[in-house]
């Protein structure tokens, strides 16, 4: 075989090889897409499950514990977005009247303890005082309930 004709191949199989690197490189950025889609897509769900485009219209019975749990939060967020401390708090009382009367005290209880259990929220007990749930809006984390308090603080500005 000729030196032009084996220069050719050489360059040939270089190419392939390059491409085939990158086909290899392409079907792994598509697995890690495939993979982040379905990570997204669960988020969503679970966050649809959350929240309702119409918050009035589902009746308490229908509510889950979880989705209490999260109006419980975002009253708590939106109370403490507009105040200087950035802190809020509920009581039983607080509770009660935020679901019309619905939960029974130990209901109410239950769902303060576990609004308690995200980061930036507590749920004190205290003879002195009152069971009661705080939000220091300072430490939450939760990028939901940081955007709801956003879009409190912006509708009280307008």
């Amino acid at each position: 075989m000729s030196e032009t004709l084996q220069a050719q191949l050489d360059d040939l199989e270089a190419r392939f090889e390059a491409l085939n690197r990158a086909r290899v490189a392409g079907f792994d950025h598509i697995d890690e897409l495939e993979a982040e889609n379905e990570r997204l897509s669960e988020r969503l769900a679970e966050l649809e499950q959350l929240v309702s485009p119409h918050p009035e219209s589902v009746t308490y019975g229908q509510l889950t514990r979880s989705q209490k749990v999260h109006r419980i939060r975002n009253k708590l967020v939106d109370d403490a977005a507009s105040r200087q401390t950035k802190k809020s708090q509920m009581v039983y009382k607080d509770v009660k009247w935020l679901f019309d009367g619905h939960p029974s005290p130990g209901h109410c209880y239950d769902l303060m303890r576990l609004a308690g259990e995200l980061e930036g929220f507590s749920y004190e007990t205290g003879d002195n005082r009152s069971n009661r749930v705080i939000v220091n809006l300072a430490a939450v984390n939760d990028e939901t309930l940081i955007h709801a308090a956003n879009n409190a603080s912006e509708k009280r500005r307008v």
